[in-house]
């Protein structure tokens, strides 16, 4: 391979990891949204939804957070995980757990939760 080939080439490479982290961080923005949208729609503070309380109302935010932030994003469960502070296995089944029950309540929410994330 010739030179200039070579450097296209790791131009190409560095433009695509440059994507990636431009991605991450639009994603971590929308995460970012979306726990602050879901405090506000349960009512509790940010603080109370990244916590480790296990209140039910806190726990029943947190999953919902976890749920749309699986839904919305491409990130791993140990990514999810990492960025709220547990366990992947904590996020697999959160997931699990209300994908599992369908609850149109919780659906109405997570609706009203991912319209006030979009506009924030």
């Amino acid at each position: 391979m010739n030179v200039l080939k070579r450097i296209s080439l790791a131009m190409r490479v560095i433009a695509v990891g440059e994507l990636a982290l431009i991605n991450f961080d639009c994603e971590k923005i929308l995460v970012k949204k979306i726990i602050a949208a879901t405090a506000e729609v349960y009512g509790i503070s940010v603080t109370d939804l990244m916590s480790n309380r296990r209140k039910p109302e806190f726990t029943e935010a947190r999953h919902a957070a976890i749920l749309l932030t699986v839904r919305c994003t491409k990130w791993s469960y140990p990514e999810i995980g990492r960025f709220f502070d547990r366990d992947h296995t904590t996020v697999m089944y959160a997931h699990k757990k209300l994908e599992r029950k369908p609850n149109p309540g919780l659906e109405y929410r997570l609706e009203i939760i991912k319209r006030k994330a979009k506009m924030a």
